[in-house]
């Protein structure tokens, strides 16, 4: 979309150099044909504009969920990061059988939206008022025929046009406003400002570029001691991997990430002890960040295995109560389903479990794990058919499943 942008913006610059040379644009035209028919980048094609099964029907899904969670914070948005947090409130059951929450979207796949998400409506509006502005600018520099000023412009208008599609880019945005700046100087109107610094600023300045740069090395830093940490835990030294992963939290303690690899080693050895030490570090990272679902779900997930490793009910209660509440909060979460369910099955509630267990199996129609526990709870209570008719459903979803063979000697026996 973004090449198509600048071809169409560039066109009246470059139409006499095609012209004049056709020949070669036919043959370069026919080649490029061949390569995208012939590469994945054909497949991608068809995948863009295929609204049923493709990207698109993809982005389309995205836009909405962003859309119903911009709508609930019209005015000031949820905050920059914040998405992942709010992004339930726009999620629906369709959703989540077709996608799943496995990889849980922390950015709404488009910078109008994106922007309002995070700022607004209000900010939504002066990020199209400037992308508005930046389009008219850029075909202004196209005018001046200038080749520079030609494909600076026309880049511009590439990168706001494929904007519609991906969010904005840490990485890659500075480089764009940028070029906007140049093209802006180049050829925009109005009463130019000028604006000297004070005196003494540039200490200001150095101090945040020395602040930074520390900031900076810090997090490299914490990086090798978090990949140093998976390193111990492959080759099973607990013990070190959770030191390595410590020393990361003790360089950069205002991260999360270092805090949830560390409760992951921690409960890695799968012993009383060890979960308790990553019901520690998670609740660390809860007080940087109370309201994740991906730390509260980790915190639930441990403190449910907490509860079964040592059989304690009042432990079980707690877990049970986090996992209750992220269901209230996220009702259509089907992982959230399927681990109430365990907690409830592991409180002798087997009713309460396999409600939990069916609502899962309903909102993960490709995932076996429900309706292994289904074919469990049926078999352990000499529910047979249900327990054949849970058999056949896995089997058509995994026919490799060991569980299977697992489950088929439990019924025959």
């Amino acid at each position: 979309v973004g090449l198509v942008a600048a071809a169409v913006v560039s066109l009246p610059a470059t139409l006499g150099w095609l012209r004049r040379r056709w020949p070669v644009v036919v043959a370069a035209a026919a080649i490029l044909l061949v390569v995208v028919a012939t590469s994945p980048i054909g497949g991608r094609i068809r995948s863009a504009v295929d609204f049923t099964e493709g990207t698109a029907r993809g982005r389309i899904d995205e836009w909405q969920v962003a859309a119903a969670v911009a709508v609930n914070h019209p005015v000031t948005g949820v905050g920059f990061e914040g998405y992942r947090i709010a992004f339930a409130e726009g999620v629906d059951a369709d959703y989540e059988r077709r996608y799943t929450r496995v990889t849980m979207p922390d950015r709404a796949h488009s910078g109008p939206l994106d922007v309002a998400v995070a700022t607004g409506i209000p900010g939504m509006a002066i990020y199209l008022a400037g992308a508005v502005y930046l389009v008219w600018v850029a075909v202004a520099a196209v005018r001046t025929r200038r080749p520079a000023l030609v494909g600076l412009g026309a880049a511009g208008v590439a990168y706001m046009a494929q904007q519609l599609f991906l969010f904005p880019v840490a990485e890659v945005d500075p480089v764009f406003w940028l070029v906007a700046g140049i093209v802006i100087g180049a050829v925009g109107r109005g009463r130019r400002l000028e604006w000297a610094p004070p005196k003494g600023a540039w200490i200001g300045a150095l101090v945040l570029a020395a602040a930074a740069l520390v900031a900076g090395a810090l997090n490299v830093a914490a990086d090798h001691r978090a990949a140093r940490a998976a390193d111990h835990l492959v080759r099973g030294d607990s013990a070190a991997a959770l030191r390595a992963a410590d020393a990361a939290i003790s360089l950069r303690p205002d991260s999360i990430r270092y805090r949830l690899l560390a409760g992951a080693v921690a409960a890695a050895g799968e012993t009383s002890g060890g979960y308790m030490v990553a019901l520690d570090r998670i609740d660390g990272a809860l007080t940087i960040s109370p309201r994740d679902p991906i730390l509260l779900a980790e915190h639930a997930s441990i403190a449910l295995r907490l509860a079964q490793a040592e059989r304690d009910p009042r432990q079980l209660r707690k877990a049970t109560a986090e996992w209750e509440a992220l269901v209230a909060r996220d009702p259509v979460h089907a992982r959230y389903r399927l681990e109430l369910g365990n907690a409830y099955a592991l409180g002798g509630d087997g009713a309460s479990a396999e409600t939990q267990w069916l609502t899962a199996a309903q909102l993960a129609p490709g995932s076996i794990a429900p309706r292994v526990n289904l074919a469990l709870l049926y078999i352990s209570a000499d529910r047979i058919e249900e327990a054949r008719a849970e058999l056949a459903t896995i089997a058509a979803i995994d026919p490799a499943s060991p569980e299977l063979v697992r489950l088929r000697e439990l019924l025959d026996g």
